[in-house]
């Protein structure tokens, strides 16, 4: 799926979602006002509230990588993936220079070829 192609599809759905939650948030009242009375704006209000927030922070979530203010400190990740990488590979090296040198020779070794003769 393209990029362009991608964006079309969030936006459609964003906008499908929103205008549900305000058909959603209109009738809310009428329903309510039978069960908590002239409280029904108020919690109307404190509902909608968490539901749009909810929402908002979906929204920022559905594009993590792009360059904006909540967006993932990708190239930093990268760069501190990339020294511990060669962190590891130079250990790694070094540690196979030094094993090599100083490894003792195995408890295995030569007992084959003395019960071969």
């Amino acid at each position: 799926m393209s990029r362009s192609t991608l964006r079309r599809h969030i936006f459609q759905h964003r906008s499908h979602l929103r205008t549900i939650s305000v058909i959603f948030f209109l009738l809310l009242p009428l329903a309510l006002y039978g069960t908590v009375g002239t409280w029904c704006l108020s919690v109307n209000f404190v509902v909608s509230y968490v539901v749009i927030g909810v929402e908002q922070v979906a929204t920022e979530c559905e594009m993590p990588f792009e360059h904006n203010g909540n967006s993932l400190a990708l190239g930093r990740l990268c760069d501190t993936v990339r020294a511990n990488v060669f962190e590891i590979l130079e250990r790694s090296r070094n540690e196979t220079k030094v094993l090599s040198l100083t490894a003792p020779r195995p408890v295995w070794h030569g007992l084959c070829e003395d019960e071969l003769s």
